[in-house]
């Protein structure tokens, strides 16, 4: 896919965006989706080498093919070499071997893989088959041995069973019981093991989402960006998302990423550039890059990196394939990697009631913290000193909601990771005054003035957690509203987007395009 541009070459890729959907190949799989896949790939690529042998040999052989399609950039030249199927450079066997080892190298592959597999499945079959003779074969030939043995074995078997019982009297049940506990613990650590990674899946997609929406702005990428902002507002929000739901949003996302990515390697072709040229408006709003530089009529099989870009434009399609690989492989895990089924449900059930749990634990701790209206200052001084004092007030009306592993109420309140989340969590506030202040002294505008002093109206008062608290709907949608209007200005368009509001400038307003975009954005987000 790399090494030409050509509707042949898109074949291929577009086998390669089907590839993390399959499972990996055993002798179930090799028989049904994931054979027939590499089935599919190995006659595509045979059929491209004849197509390939044939053309060209009646490309020489039969003159007036040769003269037909005429010389470089002539109509047909160029459809065949958009096509795949063009004249050989013969004089440059560099662009030759472009031109064909692609088709060779991945016929053989596909032959290999598939001959190794029907070779793996036959030799399971073959064991398998051993091992269903030699059962069926051993009890016909030891019958007679069989009962000879269970005589000898019924009259020395008293005597062996009171021995045994004499010696070790409890030991079958303490051995069924620590097989019993290892099972457990062993089914506990894979269930505990297939959650972190589910999750830590799910992290990095989030992530991905996030860095293919801010490395190159542009209308495809903003599309990530509003998905990250939303998914991330919806979980600070304590909102539930069920697994099917995030399961559809994920092939959503899948398919679109698809999709761009197939317009960033269509763009690269010579037809498309000309469509669309690269300083053009459609292709500065999509993002459209030519990083390949296609030859031109005097060297048309030339292929040139476009090395005028800045580097988020080079970084932008494998962070993009990263995320459709990240999202394909968390669907799979998903949907095949959980045989117990009934566990996981019940693991989400009770994930669901921790959650519920702890949102009963904080509206009750806000009621409370309305009723007293205390100072915030008095509370940072007791929360290190005076922690129990204080804290059973909170903790005593709904201390059995906060035991996720069923810890009693002393043991909780001891616990130094325990006070120091609580503690953490009841000065969260201050952490976003403080956010809003940096934010506003690292990049310089009216608006970002506006933070500042709203951070500090918000410091001077007396009951500032209250306030905090009141203020977060309004301070997270001006925050938005701020990504958003630099999002907009951070994509090439600055000769459509206005510079000047009357006499003032909107540079005043933070609205400008720095050298790299996608830091400044990384920053605020």
């Amino acid at each position: 896919c790399l090494f030409r541009y050509n509707i042949l070459s898109l074949v291929y890729f577009l086998y390669l965006l089907l590839l993390p959907w399959f499972l990996c190949p055993n002798k179930h799989t090799i028989r049904g989706h994931t054979g027939r896949f590499i089935r599919a790939v190995f006659c595509t690529s045979l059929l491209f080498v004849l197509a390939h042998i044939c053309f060209q040999t009646v490309l020489y052989t039969y003159p007036p093919l040769n003269i037909a399609i005429g010389d470089n950039c002539s109509q047909w030249d160029t459809i065949t070499r958009h096509i795949g199927l063009s004249r050989l450079p013969l004089d440059d066997p560099w662009s030759v071997l472009r031109l064909l080892c692609p088709d060779l190298g991945v016929c053989v592959v596909a032959l290999v893989t598939v001959v190794l597999c029907s070779r793996l499945v036959r030799n399971r079959e073959m064991v398998a088959a051993a091992n269903i003779t030699l059962l069926q074969d051993d009890p016909t030939d030891k019958t007679t041995v069989d009962e000879e043995e269970d005589e000898e074995e019924e009259a020395s078997g008293d005597e062996d069973e009171e021995e045994e019982e004499r010696s070790l009297p409890g030991d079958p049940e303490e051995e069924v019981s620590t097989a019993t506990r290892a099972k457990q613990l062993a089914e506990r650590m894979k269930a505990t093991a297939r959650k972190a990674l589910r999750d830590l899946g799910r992290v990095l997609a989030i992530s991905l989402l996030a860095l293919a929406g801010i490395t190159l702005p542009s209308a495809f990428s903003a599309i990530y960006f509003l998905l990250f902002i939303g998914v991330c507002t919806w979980w600070a929000c304590h909102l539930p998302i069920s697994h099917l739901g995030f399961n559809a949003l994920c092939v959503m996302v899948g398919f679109f990423t698809s999709g761009h990515m197939v317009c960033l390697y269509l763009y690269q072709s010579l037809l498309a550039q000309a469509l669309f040229p690269p300083h053009s408006l459609w292709a500065r709003l999509f993002g459209l890059k030519d990083i390949i530089i296609p030859g031109n009529c005097s060297s048309p099989y030339d292929l040139n990196l476009n090395a005028d870009h800045d580097w988020p434009v080079y970084v932008n399609p494998g962070i993009l394939f990263l995320l459709y690989i990240t999202i394909a492989t968390v669907l799979k895990t998903g949907c095949h990697g959980t045989p117990n089924q009934e566990e996981e449900e019940q693991q989400q059930q009770q994930e669901k009631r921790e959650e519920l749990k702890e949102e009963m634990v904080e509206l009750r701790s806000w009621n409370q913290q309305k009723d007293n209206s205390v100072d915030d200052t008095q509370l940072m001084l007791q929360s290190m000193g005076t922690e129990s004092s204080r804290g059973g007030t909170v903790a005593g009306e709904s201390q059995p909601d906060l035991g996720v592993c069923g810890a009693p109420r002393g043991q909780q309140s001891e616990s130094p990771f325990f006070l120091l989340g609580k503690v953490v969590m009841q000065q969260s506030y201050v952490c976003a005054l403080i956010a809003m202040m940096v934010w506003s002294i690292t990049y310089h505008s009216w608006l970002t003035f506006v933070l500042l002093l709203w951070a500090c109206l918000i410091w001077i008062l007396r009951a500032r957690r209250h306030a905090a608290t009141l203020c977060s709907p309004f301070i997270l949608l001006y925050g938005l509203a701020l990504c958003c209007l630099q999002y907009v200005w951070a994509m090439e368009l600055q000769p459509e987007l206005p510079t000047t509001v009357g006499t003032m400038s909107l540079r005043q307003l933070g609205l400008d395009r720095a050298q790299y975009p996608c830091l400044r954005l990384g920053a605020m987000v």
